[in-house]
Protein backbone atom coordinates (compact mmCIF):
# COMPACT_ATOMS: atom_id res chain seq x y z
CA UNK A 1 0.00 0.00 0.00
CA UNK A 2 0.95 3.15 -0.84
CA UNK A 3 1.46 5.95 1.75
CA UNK A 4 1.60 9.52 0.40
CA UNK A 5 1.35 13.01 2.43
CA UNK A 6 -1.68 15.30 2.32
CA UNK A 7 -2.03 19.01 3.16
CA UNK A 8 -4.83 21.11 3.55
CA UNK A 9 -5.00 24.31 4.74
CA UNK A 10 -8.02 26.73 5.67
CA UNK A 11 -8.13 30.38 6.64
CA UNK A 12 -11.30 32.18 7.56
CA UNK A 13 -10.81 35.61 8.17
CA UNK A 14 -13.76 38.32 9.57
CA UNK A 15 -13.49 41.65 9.96
CA UNK A 16 -15.69 43.76 13.00
CA UNK A 17 -18.07 46.57 12.67
CA UNK A 18 -17.95 49.85 10.77
CA UNK A 19 -16.72 51.79 13.78
CA UNK A 20 -13.83 49.72 13.82
CA UNK A 21 -13.41 50.40 10.28
CA UNK A 22 -13.45 54.15 11.14
CA UNK A 23 -11.18 53.65 13.26
CA UNK A 24 -8.69 51.79 11.54
CA UNK A 25 -8.71 54.25 8.73
CA UNK A 26 -8.14 57.26 11.27
CA UNK A 27 -5.30 55.12 12.84
CA UNK A 28 -3.68 54.75 9.16
CA UNK A 29 -3.97 58.45 8.48
CA UNK A 30 -1.76 59.36 11.65
CA UNK A 31 0.32 56.33 11.61
CA UNK A 32 1.01 56.36 7.87
CA UNK A 33 4.36 59.52 8.78
CA UNK A 34 5.45 57.54 11.26
CA UNK A 35 5.88 54.13 9.55
CA UNK A 36 7.54 56.47 6.52
CA UNK A 37 9.65 58.00 9.16
CA UNK A 38 10.90 54.90 10.72
CA UNK A 39 11.42 53.36 7.35
CA UNK A 40 13.92 56.43 6.57
CA UNK A 41 15.99 54.24 9.22
CA UNK A 42 16.66 51.48 7.41
CA UNK A 43 18.76 51.87 4.44
CA UNK A 44 18.98 48.80 1.80
CA UNK A 45 21.59 50.82 -0.14
CA UNK A 46 24.92 49.06 -1.29
CA UNK A 47 23.62 45.38 -0.43
CA UNK A 48 21.51 42.57 -2.62
CA UNK A 49 17.90 42.75 -1.05
CA UNK A 50 15.15 40.40 -1.79
CA UNK A 51 11.79 41.53 -0.47
CA UNK A 52 8.70 39.31 0.50
CA UNK A 53 5.46 41.11 1.30
CA UNK A 54 2.49 39.79 2.34
CA UNK A 55 0.61 38.61 -0.44
CA UNK A 56 4.12 36.70 -1.73
CA UNK A 57 3.76 34.68 1.82
CA UNK A 58 0.31 34.09 1.04
CA UNK A 59 0.91 32.56 -2.31
CA UNK A 60 3.69 30.39 -1.14
CA UNK A 61 2.09 26.68 -0.79
CA UNK A 62 1.43 26.74 2.51
CA UNK A 63 0.61 30.21 3.13
CA UNK A 64 1.18 31.84 6.57
CA UNK A 65 1.86 28.42 8.00
CA UNK A 66 5.24 28.58 6.00
CA UNK A 67 8.07 28.36 8.60
CA UNK A 68 10.42 31.51 8.34
CA UNK A 69 13.30 29.20 7.47
CA UNK A 70 11.57 28.25 4.13
CA UNK A 71 10.24 31.56 3.45
CA UNK A 72 13.98 32.56 3.21
CA UNK A 73 14.96 29.50 1.41
CA UNK A 74 13.03 30.79 -1.52
CA UNK A 75 15.92 34.23 -1.61
CA UNK A 76 18.89 33.42 -3.84
CA UNK A 77 22.18 31.59 -1.93
CA UNK A 78 19.65 30.56 1.19
CA UNK A 79 19.79 26.54 2.42
CA UNK A 80 19.11 25.17 6.08
CA UNK A 81 20.95 22.13 7.32
CA UNK A 82 19.10 19.23 8.84
CA UNK A 83 19.02 21.06 12.49
CA UNK A 84 16.89 23.64 10.52
CA UNK A 85 19.14 26.47 10.76
CA UNK A 86 20.14 28.60 7.99
CA UNK A 87 22.65 29.39 5.69
CA UNK A 88 23.64 32.55 3.52
CA UNK A 89 25.99 32.28 1.06
CA UNK A 90 28.02 29.47 2.46
CA UNK A 91 28.13 31.21 5.91
CA UNK A 92 27.39 29.31 9.14
CA UNK A 93 24.76 31.47 10.87
CA UNK A 94 26.28 34.58 11.01
CA UNK A 95 22.84 36.44 10.71
CA UNK A 96 20.86 39.05 12.06
CA UNK A 97 17.38 39.28 12.67
CA UNK A 98 15.51 42.67 13.22
CA UNK A 99 12.05 43.27 14.05
CA UNK A 100 10.56 46.88 12.89
CA UNK A 101 14.26 48.13 13.21
CA UNK A 102 15.56 46.74 16.34
CA UNK A 103 17.78 44.21 16.10
CA UNK A 104 17.49 40.80 18.48
CA UNK A 105 19.86 40.00 20.86
CA UNK A 106 21.48 35.99 19.51
CA UNK A 107 19.80 33.41 21.31
CA UNK A 108 20.43 29.45 22.12
CA UNK A 109 19.65 27.80 18.85
CA UNK A 110 17.48 24.78 19.15
CA UNK A 111 15.69 22.38 16.73
CA UNK A 112 12.43 24.74 16.35
CA UNK A 113 12.10 28.66 15.56
CA UNK A 114 11.51 31.29 17.66
CA UNK A 115 10.05 33.66 15.10
CA UNK A 116 6.35 33.01 13.87
CA UNK A 117 5.76 34.03 10.24
CA UNK A 118 2.23 34.74 10.94
CA UNK A 119 2.83 38.07 12.14
CA UNK A 120 5.21 39.26 9.25
CA UNK A 121 3.63 42.04 6.77
CA UNK A 122 6.74 41.89 4.86
CA UNK A 123 10.48 39.77 4.81
CA UNK A 124 13.66 41.37 3.72
CA UNK A 125 16.75 39.68 3.29
CA UNK A 126 19.92 41.70 3.03
CA UNK A 127 23.11 40.05 2.11
CA UNK A 128 26.42 41.38 0.45
CA UNK A 129 27.97 44.65 1.08
CA UNK A 130 26.44 45.94 4.11
CA UNK A 131 26.01 49.89 5.37
CA UNK A 132 27.95 50.36 8.46
CA UNK A 133 24.59 50.37 10.45
CA UNK A 134 24.29 46.39 10.08
CA UNK A 135 28.69 45.90 10.98
CA UNK A 136 27.12 43.42 14.15
CA UNK A 137 26.08 40.83 11.51
CA UNK A 138 27.77 40.31 7.95
CA UNK A 139 26.22 36.89 6.26
CA UNK A 140 22.64 38.72 6.45
CA UNK A 141 20.49 40.50 7.85
CA UNK A 142 16.54 39.54 7.82
CA UNK A 143 14.24 42.21 8.70
CA UNK A 144 10.57 42.17 9.82
CA UNK A 145 7.59 44.07 9.46
CA UNK A 146 4.65 43.20 11.47
CA UNK A 147 1.39 43.52 10.88
CA UNK A 148 -0.73 45.97 12.79
CA UNK A 149 -4.47 46.09 14.19
CA UNK A 150 -5.27 48.06 11.36
CA UNK A 151 -4.12 46.60 8.72
CA UNK A 152 -6.05 42.91 10.10
CA UNK A 153 -9.02 44.79 10.44
CA UNK A 154 -10.71 42.50 12.47
CA UNK A 155 -9.52 38.68 12.83
CA UNK A 156 -8.59 35.72 11.33
CA UNK A 157 -7.97 31.81 11.95
CA UNK A 158 -6.15 29.26 10.01
CA UNK A 159 -5.89 25.81 10.16
CA UNK A 160 -3.32 22.91 8.64
CA UNK A 161 -3.92 19.32 8.62
CA UNK A 162 -1.05 17.37 6.66
CA UNK A 163 0.72 14.04 6.53
CA UNK A 164 3.03 13.06 9.39
CA UNK A 165 -0.04 13.60 11.81
CA UNK A 166 0.50 16.89 11.24
CA UNK A 167 -1.63 19.60 12.56
CA UNK A 168 -1.36 23.32 13.15
CA UNK A 169 -3.53 26.39 14.43
CA UNK A 170 -3.13 29.58 14.09
CA UNK A 171 -5.50 32.92 15.21
CA UNK A 172 -4.49 36.54 14.88
CA UNK A 173 -6.60 38.96 16.26
CA UNK A 174 -6.18 43.06 16.02
CA UNK A 175 -7.64 45.98 16.15
CA UNK A 176 -7.97 50.32 17.28
CA UNK A 177 -9.26 52.14 19.82
CA UNK A 178 -8.20 55.48 19.14
CA UNK A 179 -4.42 56.06 18.99
CA UNK A 180 -4.44 52.19 20.42
CA UNK A 181 -3.31 50.04 18.05
CA UNK A 182 -3.02 45.93 18.94
CA UNK A 183 -2.31 42.96 17.32
CA UNK A 184 -1.88 39.36 18.67
CA UNK A 185 -0.84 36.34 16.67
CA UNK A 186 -0.82 32.58 18.60
CA UNK A 187 0.20 29.29 16.89
CA UNK A 188 0.11 25.69 17.83
CA UNK A 189 1.66 22.92 16.34
CA UNK A 190 2.20 19.12 16.32
CA UNK A 191 3.84 16.73 14.08
CA UNK A 192 4.98 12.89 14.36
CA UNK A 193 7.88 14.07 12.62
CA UNK A 194 9.81 16.92 14.38
CA UNK A 195 13.27 16.47 13.31
CA UNK A 196 15.53 14.77 10.51
CA UNK A 197 15.12 11.24 10.53
CA UNK A 198 18.38 9.14 11.86
CA UNK A 199 17.39 6.09 9.60
CA UNK A 200 15.99 6.13 5.77
CA UNK A 201 12.76 4.55 7.29
CA UNK A 202 9.74 6.86 6.00
CA UNK A 203 8.19 6.96 9.32
CA UNK A 204 10.52 7.35 12.51
CA UNK A 205 9.84 6.51 15.75
CA UNK A 206 9.96 8.60 18.45
CA UNK A 207 9.88 11.75 16.73
CA UNK A 208 6.88 13.68 18.04
CA UNK A 209 7.07 17.54 18.59
CA UNK A 210 4.19 19.81 20.01
CA UNK A 211 5.48 23.92 19.17
CA UNK A 212 3.38 27.32 20.60
CA UNK A 213 4.24 30.49 19.45
CA UNK A 214 2.70 34.04 21.02
CA UNK A 215 3.56 37.25 19.37
CA UNK A 216 2.08 40.72 20.28
CA UNK A 217 2.37 43.89 19.02
CA UNK A 218 0.95 47.06 20.60
CA UNK A 219 1.30 51.17 19.51
CA UNK A 220 0.12 54.30 20.88
CA UNK A 221 0.12 56.97 18.95
CA UNK A 222 1.42 60.02 21.12
CA UNK A 223 0.57 62.91 18.34
CA UNK A 224 1.48 62.89 14.69
CA UNK A 225 5.11 62.99 15.45
CA UNK A 226 5.72 60.38 18.31
CA UNK A 227 4.68 56.69 18.78
CA UNK A 228 5.06 53.86 21.52
CA UNK A 229 5.08 50.50 20.85
CA UNK A 230 5.88 47.39 22.81
CA UNK A 231 6.59 43.96 20.89
CA UNK A 232 6.43 40.77 23.42
CA UNK A 233 6.41 36.88 22.35
CA UNK A 234 6.71 33.64 23.73
CA UNK A 235 7.54 30.33 22.70
CA UNK A 236 8.17 26.72 23.56
CA UNK A 237 9.42 24.33 21.19
CA UNK A 238 9.56 20.17 22.56
CA UNK A 239 11.32 17.58 20.76
CA UNK A 240 11.37 13.91 20.93
CA UNK A 241 15.13 12.12 19.63
CA UNK A 242 14.16 9.83 17.59
CA UNK A 243 15.94 6.19 17.84
CA UNK A 244 18.20 4.17 15.49
CA UNK A 245 17.02 0.82 16.30
CA UNK A 246 18.32 -2.36 16.91
CA UNK A 247 21.73 -1.45 17.87
CA UNK A 248 24.25 -3.41 19.93
CA UNK A 249 24.63 -2.82 23.67
CA UNK A 250 27.82 -1.26 24.51
CA UNK A 251 28.43 -1.26 28.25
CA UNK A 252 26.46 -3.33 31.36
CA UNK A 253 24.72 -1.25 33.70
CA UNK A 254 24.15 -3.06 37.07
CA UNK A 255 22.94 -5.92 35.29
CA UNK A 256 19.80 -3.97 33.58
CA UNK A 257 18.78 -3.80 29.87
CA UNK A 258 17.73 -1.40 26.95
CA UNK A 259 15.75 -1.66 23.82
CA UNK A 260 17.12 1.21 21.26
CA UNK A 261 14.26 1.30 19.53
CA UNK A 262 12.30 2.76 22.73
CA UNK A 263 14.49 5.07 23.76
CA UNK A 264 13.07 8.78 25.64
CA UNK A 265 15.70 11.42 24.81
CA UNK A 266 13.55 14.46 24.62
CA UNK A 267 14.53 18.31 23.99
CA UNK A 268 13.10 21.50 24.88
CA UNK A 269 13.70 24.80 23.47
CA UNK A 270 12.06 27.96 25.50
CA UNK A 271 12.22 31.76 25.11
CA UNK A 272 10.53 34.64 25.47
CA UNK A 273 11.64 38.74 24.06
CA UNK A 274 10.62 41.84 24.29
CA UNK A 275 10.78 45.26 22.82
CA UNK A 276 9.56 49.06 24.10
CA UNK A 277 10.44 51.69 21.35
CA UNK A 278 9.75 55.72 21.01
CA UNK A 279 9.66 56.62 17.62
CA UNK A 280 9.04 59.33 15.67
CA UNK A 281 10.31 62.55 14.06
CA UNK A 282 11.79 65.68 15.79
CA UNK A 283 11.19 69.21 15.26
CA UNK A 284 14.54 69.51 13.58
CA UNK A 285 12.97 66.50 11.44
CA UNK A 286 15.28 64.15 12.79
CA UNK A 287 13.68 60.41 12.19
CA UNK A 288 14.63 58.67 15.47
CA UNK A 289 13.74 55.11 17.38
CA UNK A 290 14.88 54.43 20.31
CA UNK A 291 14.69 51.05 21.65
CA UNK A 292 14.46 49.25 25.36
CA UNK A 293 14.70 45.25 24.53
CA UNK A 294 15.40 41.94 27.08
CA UNK A 295 15.80 38.17 25.65
CA UNK A 296 15.82 34.82 27.94
CA UNK A 297 16.47 31.89 25.88
CA UNK A 298 16.37 28.14 26.96
CA UNK A 299 17.37 24.87 26.11
CA UNK A 300 16.99 21.63 27.73
CA UNK A 301 18.17 18.10 27.14
CA UNK A 302 17.03 14.64 28.83
CA UNK A 303 18.78 11.63 28.24
CA UNK A 304 17.22 7.93 28.30
CA UNK A 305 19.19 7.36 31.36
CA UNK A 306 19.43 3.62 31.04
CA UNK A 307 19.74 3.34 27.87
CA UNK A 308 22.38 6.00 26.98
CA UNK A 309 24.81 4.39 29.32
CA UNK A 310 24.22 1.43 27.83
CA UNK A 311 24.58 2.64 24.21
CA UNK A 312 26.92 5.29 24.28
CA UNK A 313 28.36 5.06 27.97
CA UNK A 314 27.12 8.35 28.93
CA UNK A 315 24.17 9.85 29.99
CA UNK A 316 23.95 13.74 29.89
CA UNK A 317 21.64 16.04 30.86
CA UNK A 318 21.89 19.58 28.98
CA UNK A 319 20.71 23.00 30.16
CA UNK A 320 21.91 26.22 28.50
CA UNK A 321 20.13 29.86 28.89
CA UNK A 322 21.10 33.10 27.74
CA UNK A 323 19.65 35.92 29.52
CA UNK A 324 20.37 39.48 27.28
CA UNK A 325 19.09 43.38 27.65
CA UNK A 326 20.36 46.52 26.05
CA UNK A 327 19.28 49.52 24.06
CA UNK A 328 19.39 50.69 20.34
CA UNK A 329 19.17 53.86 19.01
CA UNK A 330 18.93 55.23 15.38
CA UNK A 331 18.64 58.51 13.62
CA UNK A 332 18.51 59.97 10.05
CA UNK A 333 18.25 63.43 8.80
CA UNK A 334 17.83 64.35 5.29
CA UNK A 335 20.61 67.01 4.61
CA UNK A 336 19.39 68.08 1.43
CA UNK A 337 18.33 66.16 -1.93
CA UNK A 338 21.20 64.45 -2.20
CA UNK A 339 22.80 63.57 1.28
CA UNK A 340 20.77 61.65 4.00
CA UNK A 341 22.98 61.10 7.31
CA UNK A 342 22.31 58.44 9.52
CA UNK A 343 24.32 57.39 12.94
CA UNK A 344 23.20 55.07 16.23
CA UNK A 345 24.38 53.03 19.00
CA UNK A 346 23.40 49.70 20.20
CA UNK A 347 24.62 48.35 23.87
CA UNK A 348 23.93 44.95 25.52
CA UNK A 349 24.99 42.74 27.90
CA UNK A 350 24.69 38.66 28.15
CA UNK A 351 24.56 36.74 30.86
CA UNK A 352 25.33 32.57 29.03
CA UNK A 353 24.75 29.82 31.39
CA UNK A 354 25.69 26.03 30.62
CA UNK A 355 25.26 22.97 33.50
CA UNK A 356 25.08 19.48 32.44
CA UNK A 357 24.81 16.37 34.62
CA UNK A 358 26.67 13.35 33.09
CA UNK A 359 26.71 9.50 33.97
CA UNK A 360 29.92 7.81 33.18
CA UNK A 361 31.72 4.89 34.14
CA UNK A 362 35.08 4.49 35.16
CA UNK A 363 37.44 2.36 34.60
CA UNK A 364 39.53 0.08 37.04
CA UNK A 365 42.85 -0.77 37.39
CA UNK A 366 42.99 -2.97 34.75
CA UNK A 367 41.70 -0.93 31.87
CA UNK A 368 37.88 -2.63 32.81
CA UNK A 369 34.91 -0.33 33.64
CA UNK A 370 32.69 -0.58 36.54
CA UNK A 371 29.26 -1.36 35.83
CA UNK A 372 27.83 1.76 38.54
CA UNK A 373 28.13 4.75 36.76
CA UNK A 374 29.74 7.78 38.44
CA UNK A 375 28.46 11.60 37.95
CA UNK A 376 30.02 14.24 37.31
CA UNK A 377 28.50 18.27 37.35
CA UNK A 378 29.80 21.16 34.97
CA UNK A 379 28.72 24.38 35.76
CA UNK A 380 29.73 27.71 34.35
CA UNK A 381 28.38 31.42 33.33
CA UNK A 382 29.74 34.03 31.58
CA UNK A 383 29.08 37.48 31.32
CA UNK A 384 29.94 39.40 27.75
CA UNK A 385 28.75 43.16 26.92
CA UNK A 386 29.11 44.35 23.11
CA UNK A 387 29.00 48.22 22.56
CA UNK A 388 28.81 50.14 18.57
CA UNK A 389 27.92 53.20 17.57
CA UNK A 390 28.26 53.97 13.69
CA UNK A 391 27.79 56.90 11.20
CA UNK A 392 27.11 57.08 7.45
CA UNK A 393 25.53 59.25 4.91
CA UNK A 394 23.81 58.24 1.63
CA UNK A 395 24.60 60.07 -1.62
CA UNK A 396 22.36 59.91 -4.69
CA UNK A 397 25.40 61.35 -7.48
CA UNK A 398 22.90 60.53 -10.04
CA UNK A 399 19.49 59.59 -10.16
CA UNK A 400 20.84 55.98 -11.15
CA UNK A 401 24.03 55.92 -8.55
CA UNK A 402 23.64 56.12 -4.87
CA UNK A 403 26.94 55.45 -2.72
CA UNK A 404 26.29 54.65 1.06
CA UNK A 405 30.04 55.41 2.84
CA UNK A 406 30.70 55.70 6.69
CA UNK A 407 32.05 53.53 9.84
CA UNK A 408 31.11 51.55 12.61
CA UNK A 409 33.09 51.51 15.54
CA UNK A 410 32.75 48.14 17.80
CA UNK A 411 33.72 46.77 21.37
Amino acid sequence: MKKFSLLLCTALAFSASSSFAQDALEYEVKASKLDKSRNNLSPTTGSSSFSFNEKDIENLPQGQATSLNQVLMRAPSVVANSQNQVHVRGDHGNLQYRINGVMLPEGVNGFGQSLDTHFAKSVDLLTGAMPAQYGLRTAGVVDIKTKSGASLKGGRSESTIGGNDTFRYNQQQGGTKGNLDYYVSATYMQSSRGIESTTAARNSNHNDTSQDNVFGYFSYILDYSKRLSFIVSNYTNRFQIPNNPNQKAEYELNGKTANSNYLNEKQVDSGRFAVASLQGVSDSDVDYQVSLFTRYSNLQFKPDYDGDLIFKGIASSLDRSSFANGVQGDFSKELNEKNTLRYGFYASNDQVKSSSENWVFEEDGSGSYLTDPTRIDENSTKNSQLYSTYLQNEWKATEKLTLNYGFPFIL
